[in-house]
Order: structure tokens, then C-alpha cells, then sequence
């Protein structure tokens, strides 16, 4: 007989069961996490937060190597939603018809800021020249750039 696996129960939370947010848009996650006895530990350098087994390696939020993370305690899943594991269906949608968009030429942008994403219809006179130059590149935006940050000035 082989090892069993299975989640190891927190005394306090039980299956610790959490849930989740669209890791793309924020929204509604469709995925119920089943976290048991998860530890949550601080980055030094960023403070982010990491939530599991003791992080080793570079911080998974800024990047940051040789760092210490301090140990918080034991997560409680029922106060506080985690990133889901894939996007909703909404953005599942939207980033399948970015996918053909481009397909037919498009040229695809993403904002530093805000973090936006679209694509600039591959007819327009700007794709069908940016791509002339930039077979497969794409377009990184700011703030002064962005339609979406730029709605909000």
C-alpha cells in the first residue's frame, strides 16, 4: 500500500475551506479552497503575503532572494478570499476572443499600471502597419497611454 495524502486538519478551522477571487478581474472566484492547517508568512523585503508551507526561494510577489519571512500563524480561511487558480468564465471569455483577435492580426496591449489588457483590431491602419515592423510583438502601456487608467484622470 502506498503513502496516503490528503489535507492535514487544523485543530482550530478544521478543512479550513476559503473562498476564492478571479486572479484576472477581482470578481467572484468559482473555486472553494481546501486549505486545513496552511501557515501565512510575511516577506521581509515587500511584506507581501504568502499563505502555505514556508517559502523558499524568491519572493513570489516582488522577486526578492535571500529574504527572511516571518511566520503570522495558522490562516483562517473563513474572514479572507485567496486568488482562484483560473480566471471566471467572464475572463475566460474575453481572453479567447483577445486570442482571435490576434489570431487575425491585432496587436495586443497590456498596461504597466492598472494591469488592463486588449487588443487593437488587426484592420485599423496602426496594426496593419505595426505589424509590417513587429510581426509578434505587442504594446506595453502607462498611465498617459492606458484608455482605462486614463479614464480616471
Amino acid at each position: 500500500m502506498g503513502k496516503e495524502k490528503g489535507i492535514l486538519l487544523s485543530e482550530k478551522f478544521g478543512i479550513n475551506p476559503t473562498l476564492t477571487y478571479c486572479p484576472r478581474c477581482g470578481g467572484e472566484g468559482q473555486e472553494l479552497l481546501l486549505l486545513g492547517r496552511a501557515t501565512e508568512y510575511e516577506c521581509g523585503c515587500c511584506h507581501g503575503k504568502i499563505i502555505g508551507t514556508k517559502p523558499k526561494g524568491d519572493c513570489p510577489h516582488c522577486g526578492a532572494t535571500g529574504i527572511f519571512y516571518t511566520r503570522i500563524g495558522e490562516f483562517d480561511g473563513s474572514h479572507r478570499r485567496l486568488p482562484g487558480t483560473e480566471p471566471c468564465d467572464k475572463c475566460k471569455k474575453e481572453l479567447e476572443e483577445l486570442k482571435e483577435e490576434i489570431a487575425k492580426g491585432g496587436v495586443p496591449w497590456k498596461c504597466d499600471i492598472c494591469k488592463s489588457e486588449g487588443v487593437i483590431k488587426s484592420e485599423s491602419n496602426f496594426a496593419k502597419n505595426f505589424r509590417k515592423e513587429h510581426p509578434k510583438a505587442g504594446i506595453i502601456l502607462d498611465k498617459d497611454n492606458c484608455p482605462v487608467c486614463s479614464k480616471g484622470e
